[in-house]
């Protein structure tokens, strides 16, 4: 139980507000004054609520709050988690557990988090192991247990930092001088999640919390630590690759239908040369079934040392240490349904009017002759570690002035941990694929082989090529802050201050793209890889809930098109490596060229983004009464200039052509040897604000607020520097289009957003309400992309010369189709120069004839030499697309909330629902090949539902959250979109007072083992299905 507060009844409202307000964004403290005193209980869900309803109720503006039911115990295990109860806010998930919020339908890059008003540092790796540039913060590196209490502020202010026009959500973090003399809690979890395949079903999690204090010193001391394996599994499809068209026939599969196909409900076809005629149609290029296990340790400590010499200062020394080592080990079983090897025998389209995609698809070589099969194996590894020391001193210089200086340094950093790389892809497979084919018809899309002998065994596992990322990011964060405040009167304020905050972000990446094992290309040395150092898996096995047998339509169409179609099966094997780092080092050191298994010392990589915020602000709060009613008014405003140096070493490009249409693109140089290139720009924003609050009654409250707000452009849109890259879908003599790449732009200005918010409150009583609110939102300089074509002279293709001209121009007169087989083939029986061969036959550069347009010929040629660039071949030419403030959109929405208990029954319920509207949705309806759409990702609407039970020994909680699909991706595999399907989770927490100070709880989350799924144009065209489990946790807490 905490100590009884005094407050003063006539400015309790004024009291509370600060406390959001004032002592989180200034650090200051405000003397007691005497009067008449309320106790304050503040255990236990309902007095939770009570606080948050004094937030929301008594500040200035649209705020609202969460507050920790105990000492070290805040409603839900996960931050992300508990705020998504909060109307208008909503949550992106990793692994099934919550991570990064939106904030009326802008994405996490889009709002700020804060920890007791400072900018937190947020250097992260994102799953896939490339860098995340944005400047989201993961919520799940933060324990629960350190944190207190969260505010989320939905409006602008003066007092408020910059860079959330969704919203600011501060963290708040208890401290000393909040308890009187000695106080603890201890706590331990067993947390159960059999959704893991590896690891262990059962992991712990412990917290304690203890805090001394007299009336000059204090002292208190956090510590968290959670270990946690899960896994998921399901299907996955890139989007890489992936061919929007107007349907002009077979050729949609690059290498057509074979003759007599069956094609069923074929869509449409265009005119030749009559632009929009014909159906929309898409297919995609790759497909695969994946099982991952991950592996999370995170660590939190914190350390607050308080002293008060007099009753008028108050100095606050934070510490913060934050550790989290994330490891996955991804399997697949991916079969690729574009290659020019594999003519299409049927397909079946659906009936869709955006886009038609296939329903069903039957593949099969004609020669008879397998291909490979990719089993690979990833190994993602990343550590994040953020170090944080914050200082602060907080002066009551007079009843009636105060003053604080707050100063801070923060230090973060995701590194590879266990691994020479944050995501090491090891080339696994098999070479006995016989005929291919996909079921689109279920919840769970289904891929369907047929192998020689009908399975695959350990004997036919071999190695194939493999690559190594090394992703690094680093963020230091330097922020000094001086703030003021006057009361003139007890019905009036003004707040001031300064600040000035700077900020450095480094992104490095190193990478061996394509490394070859001694298996080349195609699995040619089945075998090779130890049968002791795998295991074979089922992936069916992973599919509870969900049929994984094919459908009746699939069986009967694979059977019409002959080719071995009536043996499909979708009962799949793949393989996982059981002891990654070993099996990966001896691969590395059996390939031909004996590849050091580590990462690639020249970083293809190097940039640098520094910011220097200086900002000032006065901010006026005063009440008082319009025709005899109470009004308050809260008016700031906040000027602040802003200095941006992007510094960029990028190395030029070496690719090579090392078989139809894959390309080894590797850096030319060390870029860390490189000099920095330096773009630099400046710019400056007032921003004012107005809140207007309206005592229509003691219980009816109407508010009118009107801001302005920004947010920054993303760390990677500011980052100049861009190489090049390979053509895509082969060279571009044999159909093959321009490579893609992207860029920067320093001179991005931040988005700018014109805030008004509408809200009427109704008050019961102290726990008691429902009100309604409309927000509008308008930006005239949203950030969208353009895409122009860009040659990079150091960066040559050398599949596009005059090599690659002589060979197609030899191929045409010998009636050869110019297929990217027979150009890659031509050219090195052409050409000695650039031409390297690379395996046991030394003769095949420059051997002469004509290319044999046979699979065996061919394979001969791609597991046994690369083709390199050579003087007088072009620098490619790329699609890259690049960042502009060139965008206007408007956002509005509605938020209806409720919350009521019924009576001393003990019984109560709280819910909410947020409608969102945007002007910048995606357009399905775009012809292939038009400009990257502008289109803001996670406008969705969202609602919750809770429950609640309590009384002197029960505590219990079940929650409904929803969120609407959305829009997660506008620029898949070169500008498709992927929206994310509209998801609801149930969670329950149920916990027994033992004693007054022991409490049991157990707690389910994702009850109903609700699934992730996202799709492209259609919600035929499934990109993935995460197949997530139920988790359930049991624990106790103890307080001293």
């Amino acid at each position: 139980m905490y100590k009884t507060i005094s407050f003063k009844k006539k400015i309790l409202a004024t009291a509370v507000a600060s406390a959001a307000v004032a002592a989180s964004f200034s650090g200051m403290t405000y003397a007691q004054e005497d009067g008449s005193v309320e106790e304050v209980m503040v255990t236990g869900i309902r007095a939770s609520l009570t606080r948050a309803v004094d937030v929301k109720r008594n500040s200035p503006g649209v705020v609202d709050a969460i507050s920790s039911e105990d000492l070290g115990k805040m409603p839900d295990s996960n931050l992300a988690e508990s705020l998504q109860r909060i109307t208008g806010i909503s949550i992106d998930r990793t692994n099934g557990e919550g991570a990064k919020i939106t904030s009326r339908g802008f994405g996490p890059a889009y709002n700020l988090v804060t920890l007791n008003g400072r900018q937190l540092s947020s250097a992260s790796v994102i799953e896939g192991g490339d860098v995340d540039s944005t400047r989201s913060f993961d919520m799940s590196n933060i324990a629960s247990e350190s944190v207190n209490g969260v505010q989320v502020y939905k409006t602008g202010k003066a007092s408020v930092p910059t860079g959330g026009i969704g919203a600011t959500v501060n963290l708040t973090t208890a401290k000393p001088f909040d308890y009187d003399g000695f106080k603890a809690s201890i706590g331990g979890k067993a947390l159960y999640d059999e959704s893991n395949d590896v690891g262990d079903d059962v992991t712990p999690e412990l917290s304690g919390f203890a805090s001394w204090s007299n009336d000059m010193f204090g002292a208190s001391l956090s510590l968290a630590h959670q270990e946690r394996d899960s896994g998921r599994s399901g299907f996955a499809n890139s989007g890489w690759g992936d061919k929007l068209q107007r349907y002009a026939g077979g050729d949609i599969f690059n290498s057509g239908y074979t003759p007599g196909a069956v094609v069923v409900n074929e869509p449409t076809k265009a005119t030749p040369n009559v632009p929009g005629t014909g159906d929309l149609a898409t297919r995609l290029q790759e497909a695969n079934f994946f099982h991952t296990d991950t592996t999370r340790e995170r660590d939190n400590a914190l350390l607050t040392l308080q002293f008060r010499p007099t009753e008028a200062l108050t100095a606050t020394l934070d510490v913060l240490s934050v550790n989290t080592k994330i490891q996955s080990q991804h399997s697949i079983y991916s079969l690729w349904f574009s290659d020019s090897a594999w003519p299409t025998n049927a397909v079946q389209w659906d009936d869709s009017s955006i886009s038609k995609s296939p329903l069903y698809v039957w593949q099969a070589n004609p020669t008879g002759s397998p291909r490979d099969i990719a089993l690979k194996n990833s190994l993602r590894s990343i550590e994040n570690k953020l170090d944080d020391v914050g200082f602060n001193l907080a002066y009551q210089a007079s009843d009636e002035l105060s003053f604080a200086l707050d100063v801070h340094k923060a230090e973060s950093s995701a590194t590879p941990y266990d691994a020479p790389g944050s995501n090491v892809t090891l080339g696994i497979g098999v070479n006995t694929l016989l005929a291919q084919g996909l079921d689109m018809s279920g919840d769970l899309p289904l891929i369907a082989s047929v192998v020689q002998n009908g399975e695959i065994k350990k004997s036919d596992v071999g190695s194939t090529i493999s690559q190594l990322v090394n992703a690094r990011a680093w963020q230091d964060v330097e922020e000094a802050k001086v703030s003021g405040k006057y009361e003139f009167s007890e019905s009036g304020s003004i707040n001031f201050g300064l600040t000035s905050l700077q900020t450095e972000s480094i992104q490095k990446q190193s990478d061996i793209g394509n490394a070859t094992m001694r298996g080349g290309w195609s699995v040619m040395a089945p075998g090779d890889i130890n049968p002791d150092w795998f295991e074979l898996i089922n992936f069916n096995d992973y599919f509870d809930g969900y049929n994984s047998n094919l459908s009746a339509g699939a069986k009967d169409l694979f059977t019409k098109a002959g080719n071995n179609g009536s043996k499909a099966t979708s009962n799949i094997t793949g393989v996982r490596v059981t002891n990654f780092n070993a099996v990966a080092e001896a691969m590395f050191a059996d390939s031909p060229d004996k590849i050091p298994y580590a990462a690639n010392k020249t970083d293809s990589t190097d940039r640098k983004i520094v910011e220097d915020v200086q900002a000032a602000y006065v901010e006026t709060n005063l009440t008082g009464n319009l025709g005899g009613m109470e009004v308050d008014v809260s008016a700031g405003l906040r000027y602040e200039t802003t200095d941006v140096e992007s510094y960029s070493r990028v190395s030029p490009r070496k690719i090579t052509w090392t078989a139809d249409r894959d390309f080894n693109n590797e850096a030319i140089g060390a870029a860390g040897s490189l000099p920095y290139t330096v773009s630099k720009y400046d710019y400056t924003n007032v921003l004012p604000n107005l809140d207007l609050t309206f005592h229509i009654s003691d219980d009816l409250i109407a508010r009118a607020s009107s801001s302005k707000t920004i947010s920054r452009a993303n760390y990677n849109d500011l980052q100049m520097g861009a190489a090049g890259n390979a053509p895509r879908g082969g060279p571009l003599l044999a159909g093959g289009s321009f490579g893609t790449s992207s860029d920067g732009n320093v001179k991005l200005k931040p988005i700018e957003s014109n805030n008004i918010d509408f809200s009427v409150e109704y008050y019961f009583n102290d726990t008691d309400y429902v009100s309604i609110g409309f927000f509008d939102k308008r930006v005239p300089n949203f950030i969208g992309r353009e895409e122009v074509e860009v040659t990079y002279a150091g960066t040559q293709d050398p599949s596009n010369g005059p090599r690659a001209l002589a060979a197609a121009a030899a191929l045409n007169a010998a009636g050869i189709p110019v297929t990217e087989r027979n150009l890659f083939e031509q050219v090195a029986r052409m050409n000695t120069a650039g031409c390297i061969n690379t395996g046991a036959d030394k003769t095949l550069c420059g051997a002469g004839g004509v290319a044999s347009n046979t699979e065996a010929g061919y394979l001969k040629y791609s597991n046994g030499v690369d083709i390199e660039a050579v003087a007088g071949d072009p620098g490619v030419t790329n699609i890259t697309s690049m960042p502009t403030n060139s965008k206007d959109a408007v956002l509005n929405g509605w938020e209806f909330a409720g919350q009521h208990f019924f009576g001393d029954s003990g019984f109560g319920i709280q819910a909410n629902y947020t409608v969102v509207n945007g002007s910048i949705s995606y357009d399905l309806y775009a012809e292939p090949g038009s400009a990257t759409q502008f289109a803001l990702t996670g406008l969705s609407d969202s609602a919750n539902l809770i429950g609640i039970y309590e009384n002197d020994q029960w505590q219990a909680r079940i929650a409904y959250n929803w969120r609407d699909k959305f829009l997660s991706n506008s620029n898949v595999g070169g500008g498709e979109p992927e929206f994310t399907d509209d998801y609801g989770q149930v969670d329950f927490n149920v916990g027994y007072k033992v004693t007054e100070d022991l409490t049991v709880s157990f707690e389910g989350t994702n009850v109903l083992a609700e699934d992730k799924k996202a799709y492209g144009r259609t919600q035929n065209q499934v990109r993935y299905v995460d197949i997530l489990e139920a988790r359930y946790a049991l624990s106790a807490r103890y307080n001293f």
